[in-house]
């Protein structure tokens, strides 16, 4: 963890670090607590600019604040340290626009 810069840094075995701006979490826990626990997708797999989506909704704020690497998927990992965390779980729900049955996270619990 980064206080000063405001991430969490990632190194996978490959040695690639990820950085995770505090602000996505934030944002993740907003449009979880906004759902009312029911599912929301993921959207890992999805358009990245596809607004209907936990990755299309980080693309956009980070467009928004300017980073290089707005488009860098990041959902993903997000979301796996919240529900590692036990705040969310991870199930299906229906993509609207195809019908398909994709994945997707909710709140179990509220953080405090």
């Amino acid at each position: 963890m980064n206080d000063k810069d405001q991430y969490v840094e990632i190194r996978f075995e490959s040695g690639t670090a990820l950085r995770l701006h505090y602000w996505r979490f934030k944002k993740v826990v907003d449009i979880l607590s906004e759902a009312n626990g029911k599912y929301v997708m993921v959207g890992s797999r999805i358009n990245p600019d596809d607004e209907t989506t936990i990755e299309g909704l980080l693309v956009k704020e980070a467009l928004m604040r300017g980073y290089r690497y707005a488009k860098l998927r990041t959902a993903a990992f997000v979301c796996d340290l919240i529900v590692l965390c036990g705040y969310a779980q991870y199930g299906y729900t229906q993509n609207p626009e195809t019908s398909r049955r994709v994945q997707g996270i909710k709140w179990t619990k509220r953080p405090q």
